[in-house]
């Protein structure tokens, strides 16, 4: 649509040109290059879709002040490239503690089967003393809260 716009297409032109480019987009698209084409509010239209609201705002900031709308279009999609790459960056940073809250759960399961392999007989102890009893719920709730803690930390972070 920027590239239609900056080459002196007209708005609606544009719109429709860009419905026939994104299948996901394209209904709404098309409406709003119908009501450009019949002088209504585009941007009412474009803002009916969450990720077309950016580019509402950019024909309302268009409108108002009269800057080229090519323009407005061009640094509303330059924001939105660098939203992504954000987010992908933050994606990426959170997978080591994703990779260390699932170490910290599968552990203890991992302990069970070294000892046991080592002929220990780990479940025995921890099924049929008291002390292997008191063992078990202390073990299973240290492992829940470090996975909960862990879970809580990386949505913490993925939020900020």
């Amino acid at each position: 649509m920027q590239d239609e716009l900056q080459a002196g297409a007209r708005p609606d032109a544009a719109l429709a040109s860009a419905a026939s480019i994104t299948a996901e987009y394209a209904s709404t698209l098309r409406r709003a290059a119908e009501q450009c084409r019949q002088g209504a509010d585009v941007a009412v239209v474009l803002r009916g879709d969450d990720a077309l609201r950016d580019i509402a705002r950019a024909w309302d900031v268009a409108l108002s002040v009269g800057a080229p709308l090519a323009d407005v279009i061009a640094r509303v999609a330059a924001d939105l490239e660098a939203r992504e790459e954000l987010a992908r960056q933050l994606r990426t940073t959170l997978t080591g503690p994703r990779a260390s809250a699932a170490m910290v759960a599968a552990l203890p399961l991992v302990g069970l089967v070294l000892g046991s392999a080592m002929g220990a007989r780990p479940v025995s102890v921890l099924m049929d003393t008291h002390a292997g009893h008191l063992l078990l719920v202390l073990g299973v709730s240290f492992d829940a809260v470090g996975v909960l803690w862990t879970q809580r930390m990386v949505r913490r972070a993925a939020a900020a």
